[in-house]
């Protein structure tokens, strides 16, 4: 997936960032096998060809959004480089107030999740890979604060993982269909029920409480 010649020139970094703006709002409104490179092109005002210049392909352009926007997750989420959060819980709130901030990225996100699963997607490999690697940071950061005490030794981690973003994510999709749903108060809620659970010791929510 790599670039043309003459992107790296300031005008070809300009336009290509314009593309990728365009692109995921068209990919966000109609899915990427709805969109098509002749709409994009009359979006921003290109021709067919000159658009291919910059992406030689949907299938590429679908590709650089996704991983654009990928990429800022994980640095949001805290799992990238000495930038840790203090807790697994604690990174689902920065993801949170950009997604409720960001709708257009939320619903190209949702859409592409439930997209993929289509029978010759292109994304789909893409997809399956970004949830495995989600579930497996989240993982570790679960067994990482069980080693040092902080969490119950008789938590599965990569189940706990998976449920927490299960939660995420079927916040969102509701959010997307109703925005008096609130997606915040719903990530502070799990975080309240769980927390109690989580601590070493606790039989249960009921139990942590009495």
């Amino acid at each position: 997936m790599g670039s043309k010649v003459g992107e790296s020139s300031p005008k070809g970094k300009k336009r290509r960032a314009q593309i990728l703006r365009e692109a995921d709002l068209l990919f966000a409104e109609q899915g990427y096998l709805g969109a098509s490179l002749h709409q994009l092109a009359e979006r921003i005002g290109f021709t067919q060809s000159g658009l291919l210049h910059h992406f030689k392909s949907k299938e590429q352009l679908l590709f650089a959004v996704l991983e654009e926007h990928f990429t800022q997750d994980s640095e949001r989420a805290g799992f990238e480089g000495t930038n840790r959060q203090s807790s697994v819980l604690e990174s689902l709130r920065p993801l949170a107030e950009h997604n409720t901030a960001n709708p257009m990225w939320t619903r190209f996100f949702c859409i592409m999740a439930a997209e993929s699963l289509t029978v010759g997607h292109p994304a789909a490999e893409y997809m399956r890979n970004r949830y495995a690697m989600v579930r497996a940071d989240w993982a570790a950061e679960v067994a990482l604060q069980m080693r040092q005490g902080r969490i119950r030794p008789d938590i599965d981690p990569v189940a706990l993982a998976t449920l927490l973003i299960a939660v995420s994510d079927g916040l969102q999709v509701q959010w997307l269909h109703d925005d008096s749903v609130d997606l915040l108060a719903g990530i502070e809620l799990l975080g309240r029920v769980l927390d109690p659970w989580l601590v070493e010791g606790a039989a249960g929510v009921g139990a942590a409480a009495q």
